[in-house]
């Protein structure tokens, strides 16, 4: 629980994000942590422990990597693209599955590697769409400047730019309308 409502700014948290993954020993699972005050998003991180990647950002700050700065594929072609989930089934959205399964049948490459290493993979590139019908704003927030200080959007399956709506798609720009 919130331990100071009034707070004008807060602390989004998610320990372990993917945990079903964590608890399989499967590497794709991380740690989240974001900054926000009301519905805007001040800074994002993520570290993925098991890999030993970390990202980081802030708006106007750019996306920042051990390597240097992170950037977005440049993709263009949905037909071309690699886009993933973190369950193709969508138990908890199921008004989601059809237009996955279309977006699927589109893409080069569909996969369920999923929870928050799927959005860091979009942010660097390796992948083109990372999407999950239902999030809650501690799995989603971070990546709210990540992606798009990488190049990319975010938004909710309503096409708003806010990790606390319904779900959450991100991309690359360049197949974003897509």
């Amino acid at each position: 629980g919130e331990t100071r409502p009034e707070a004008r700014r807060k602390w989004c948290i998610d320990p372990i994000d993917g945990t079903k993954a964590f608890l399989a020993g499967v590497p794709l699972w991380g740690c989240l942590v974001a900054l926000v005050e009301g519905d805007t998003v001040l800074a994002g991180a993520a570290r993925f422990p098991a890999t030993g990647e970390a990202i980081a950002a802030a708006p106007g700050s750019g996306c920042i990597v051990e390597e240097g700065r992170a950037g977005v594929s440049t993709v263009s072609d949905l037909a071309e693209a690699l886009v993933l989930t973190t369950d193709e089934h969508f138990p908890d959205s199921p008004a989601c599955r059809e237009p996955w399964q279309a977006l699927a049948r589109r893409a080069r490459l569909a996969r369920s590697w999923g929870d928050c290493f799927g959005y860091y993979l979009v942010a660097t590139g390796r992948a083109e769409l990372m999407t999950d019908g239902r999030l809650s704003p501690w799995d989603a927030a971070c990546f709210v400047p990540i992606v798009e200080e990488a190049g990319g959007v975010v938004t909710d399956w309503e096409g708003n730019r806010t990790p606390f709506g319904r779900g959450l798609i991100a991309t690359n720009r360049a197949i974003a309308d897509e």
